[in-house]
């Protein structure tokens, strides 16, 4: 197996879109965690708590779709895959799961992106007012920004510690990096979205 996958993923991905399948393998060892938690963490979204055979075959479906349907020509950066990856693993379930339930009048999938998902933690609690659905526009453009402001792996480590409460030896674990790398982009992600947020005082 090429040495050279532990330096990047740009080499890992053009190898996997030609089919090579020591690449795959690769892929599949390095990333079947973070697969699985953005899994588990869409469907929370969604007040769904999957079986682990569930997510099991959730997680395989992931795989293959990102295999048969090569959507590994969607990526944009190569070099820094896991939170196109995160979102991709999600939007995959959601549409399983989705179409699992079309029957159920019990189970609504609204959409959504990691904005949104921020916003309902973080956001100021408006007095019932008039002025709410204003305060509530600033505040989500703001965030918006802020959120834009982050690169790729800021955005989805803010997440995975914010939102789901992960440990910094956790995402070390998951993304394959440092605990002291972890600890930097999540203080570095924070501080711009609070900078950014600096008038409600609430992040």
């Amino acid at each position: 197996m090429k040495s050279g996958y532990e330096n990047g993923d740009s080499m890992l991905i053009d190898d996997c879109l030609t089919g090579n399948a020591d690449a795959w393998a690769f892929f599949t060892k390095k990333y079947s965690d973070l697969i699985t938690l953005s899994i588990r963490a869409r469907l929370k979204k969604y007040g769904l708590k999957p079986s682990v055979e569930e997510v099991e075959d959730l997680r395989q479906t992931v795989l293959k779709g990102l295999w048969d349907d090569k959507k590994f020509k969607n990526i944009r950066n190569r070099e820094n895959i896991s939170y196109w990856l995160a979102i991709t693993a999600g939007n995959i379930a959601t549409e399983c799961m989705r179409q699992k339930a079309r029957s159920e009048d019990n189970v609504v999938f609204t959409t959504g992106d990691i904005e949104s998902d921020y916003a309902s933690e973080i956001e100021p609690a408006c007095q019932s007012n008039p002025r709410d659905a204003a305060c509530r526009g600033e505040f989500l453009d703001k965030l918006h920004t802020a959120m834009r402001s982050l690169d790729p792996k800021e955005k989805l480590i803010l997440k995975m510690g914010l939102l789901h409460g992960k440990k910094y030896r956790e995402i070390s674990d998951i993304l394959k990096l440092p605990p002291g790398t972890v600890s930097s982009y999540l203080k570095r992600a924070k501080n711009k979205v609070r900078k950014a947020l600096k008038d409600y005082n609430k992040f």
